[in-house]
């Protein structure tokens, strides 16, 4: 199934493929693994994945080859080229103050 975004999949191998597609899908629908209550969820690995491409977190001449097969290079090139989209606007920009609260019990 293609994605919602019609954003070009970079995979060839089907399960790679799918997985980038799920992930845009997920993007798009706000399905609550990955955005719950208007905000990112970093509660599973597959989204941090996504988040981590989001906010290129990890440039991609850091991923070696045999990370390249993964589904976590998937999500992060999901997450990458979905913020590649958004331009200069992104929807879910870093929430710094929310982490640093939960960390270290600052005030936000």
């Amino acid at each position: 199934m293609p994605n919602s975004l019609n954003i070009r999949n970079p995979f060839r191998q089907d399960m790679m493929a799918r997985q980038f597609d799920a992930l845009v899908n997920c993007y798009v629908n706000q399905h609550r693994d990955l955005i719950r209550d208007g905000f990112r969820n970093l509660g599973n690995s597959w989204a941090t994945g996504f988040w981590r491409g989001y906010d290129d977190v990890i440039p991609s001449e850091r991923w070696d080859r045999g990370s390249k097969q993964t589904f976590a290079w998937a999500c992060y090139r999901a997450g990458k080229a979905v913020r590649a989209l958004e331009g200069d606007n992104p929807k879910y920009p870093p929430e710094t103050s929310i982490r640093r609260h939960i960390v270290t019990g600052a005030p936000q």
